[in-house]
């Protein structure tokens, strides 16, 4: 029976990799943990530096923002502003050091996971009895083979990077938390209201359309592999007409799905980009008003502020994306999961049947599945097959 994507598999499908694969997900989630955790002592780091730049006040800040200024005093260094640029370069570079070892890592385990999962199903594959293929088509069972370890391999990627921007958006937060308050309750109320809207818009809508296009992608595939297989017969029949019109409807379908998806992933980015303005101008227009005395004495403050903006909104536009690319990815998660989990009729392993066949003497030993098809009426598919 061919594989389909079903609603109900898609989260099973993705545990049972994850399952399959943590050690791989466990040393990205510990690289994740550091890099995420430089992301917000780097924001706290640029406090000095602005400080020193604008000589705010001579008073040393409490709180959060005085454990910087106090790692600047411990440097060997009499210049305020090149210690803090000291400090600053090296929280940059330790924290690119572990984005840059996560990010490699994350692509040879990419890669790792894809060839994994290509031999699995391919082992499946070859032991796979005669009739299974009878069954099938052979269209289908190429997507599954060469398409669907794609998105696992592809969930790979985009797991660890939902939780490296997860991880910098709660971290960075927090420390807005200690700077301000208001500011930070007003981002994390949009910043759940938007992750909620892209959490049921990749539900009723990225799904359907994944859905949409890895059906199109099979249909495609398969009609593509009858007119190879069949070429000189279609040829000779002329029919080559009616290959072309089929394909070229699955194209078409496949094309607006593709665009609709896209369109879909496009909306989110300008309209956080237009609420980070909003804020930062709302912002600033709030300490003139409340505090027009002390309004300079907050530049430094209120710069660290524009620093974490520029941090978290980015991520938060980026995470609703990735969940609508993972929800459109897995219908193919979901068909490689089933191709590794389904029952399929096997046949023995050509060398494992060799050697009962030897032992058995001249008459051999038969595997248990040909025995049921010769019980059946059916020519056994190891007699006289080539595997």
């Amino acid at each position: 029976m061919e594989l389909q994507p079903t609603q109900g598999h898609g989260y099973r499908a993705i545990f049972y990799f994850l399952r399959q694969y943590k050690l791989i997900y466990g040393v990205i989630l510990v690289l994740t943990l550091v890099a995420a955790a430089l992301e917000s002592i780097g924001v706290m780091a640029f406090f000095p530096l602005f400080s020193s730049l604008l000589r705010t006040s001579e008073e040393a800040p409490g709180g959060i923002l005085g454990m910087t200024t106090d790692a600047v005093a411990y440097l060997p260094i009499a210049d305020p502003i090149v210690a803090a640029l000291i400090l600053l370069v090296l929280v940059m570079l330790t924290k690119t050091f572990f984005t840059l070892a996560r990010e490699i890592l994350s692509a040879y385990g990419s890669a790792q996971v894809h060839y994994s999962v290509q031999r699995q199903i391919m082992d499946r594959y070859a032991s796979a009895h005669y009739q299974f293929f009878l069954d099938n088509r052979q269209g289908a069972l190429l997507y599954n083979l060469l398409d669907a370890p794609s998105a696992v391999s592809g969930l790979l990627l985009k797991g660890p990077q939902m939780a490296t921007l997860l991880l910098k958006t709660l971290l960075i937060t927090l420390v807005l938390l200690f700077i301000f308050p208001l500011a930070a309750l007003v981002l994390i109320v949009v910043g759940l209201g938007y992750y909620g809207l892209a959490h049921l818009l990749s539900k009723k809508i990225s799904y359907r359309l994944g859905q949409g296009m890895t059906q199109s992608g099979i249909e495609q595939t398969v009609i593509s592999n009858e007119f190879i297989s069949g070429f000189r017969q279609i040829v000779t029949l002329n029919a080559a007409r009616h290959w072309v019109e089929r394909l070229e409807r699955e194209n078409k379908r496949y094309t607006d799905l593709f665009a609709k998806n896209q369109a879909w992933l496009a909306v989110p980015r300008p309209l956080m980009e237009f609420f980070a303005v909003g804020l930062l101008l709302g912002f600033i227009l709030l300490l003139r008003l409340s505090n027009p005395n002390n309004f300079y004495q907050e530049l430094a403050t209120l710069g660290v502020f524009a620093v974490a903006l520029v941090q978290v909104l980015p991520s938060i536009s980026a995470l609703g994306r990735m969940r609508m690319e993972i929800m459109t990815s897995l219908p193919n998660v979901d068909l490689a999961y089933q191709a590794l989990t389904a029952p399929v009729p096997r046949r023995c392993h050509p060398l494992k049947l060799a050697q009962h066949r030897h032992q058995g003497g001249p008459h051999g030993v038969h595997a248990p599945a040909t025995g049921r098809l010769r019980a059946s009426g059916r020519r056994p598919a190891t007699q006289g097959a080539h595997p």
